[in-house]
């Protein structure tokens, strides 16, 4: 069943436009990947048909069985998300190895990028298929947020990072420029108006009737 979700788009932002509701959809397992990965695919990346290989297939590979082991449960010998630095690490890696648009946070980002992105993060871990909709769960919130902080750490020091290209930066400066040049208009329009209705109000006496003996 297709959630609806929120996001702003960066660190601090309080408010969000009608734009920024999407409708997030399930993990597609019929959908190859296509324009490569940050890791090595298991099976040298190709399916029996040679072709991208697509969830299913990456899913039930004789080698993910290698792999380390994600149980939210603590299973023996097992990580997870939150118990465990390297999945963290892999996630965000995954992404800023192929981060190919002026995304400014998750829900910006193409249903096929993010398709490619947990096909490479499913070829470096193992997962019983019983929990597949909860580490995808948890995977998507772990994109969600430290990309999210990644783009806001951009946008303050507006230096371009290692893992993007010039031209993505550059639209993204080109956007919080715009951005921001239009919010400092609309406060000295705001002001403006203040001012000019001061100017027209009437005078307002606060005195009250003075008596004289």
């Amino acid at each position: 069943m297709s959630v609806a979700e929120s996001d702003p788009e960066d660190v601090g932002s309080d408010h969000l436009d009608h734009q920024d509701q999407v409708v997030v959809e399930p993990p597609r397992l019929d959908v190859p990947f296509t324009d490569g990965a940050s890791l090595q695919s298991v099976n040298e990346g190709t399916s029996s048909h040679g072709a991208s290989p697509s969830l299913p297939e990456i899913l039930v590979s004789a080698e993910r069985r290698l792999r380390p082991r994600l149980d939210p449960n603590h299973s023996p010998d097992s990580i997870w998300f939150d118990r465990n630095n390297e999945v963290i690490t892999t996630v965000v890696s995954i992404f800023q190895s192929d981060f190919k648009g002026p995304w400014r946070s998750l829900i910006r980002v193409p249903p096929s990028d993010l398709q490619r992105w947990f096909g490479t993060f499913a070829q470096a871990y193992y997962w019983d298929e019983a929990i597949h909709d909860q580490v995808y769960a948890a995977w998507r919130l772990v994109v969600r947020d430290r990309l999210k902080d990644r783009i806001y750490r951009v946008k303050c020091r507006r230096v371009r990072p290692p893992w993007m290209s010039t031209a993505i930066y550059d639209q993204l400066v080109a956007h919080w420029d715009s951005e921001e040049g239009t919010e400092k208009s609309q406060i000295f329009s705001s002001n403006r108006r203040s001012r000019a209705e001061i100017e027209r109000a009437p005078p307002t006496h606060t005195a009250g009737r003075r008596s004289f003996a």
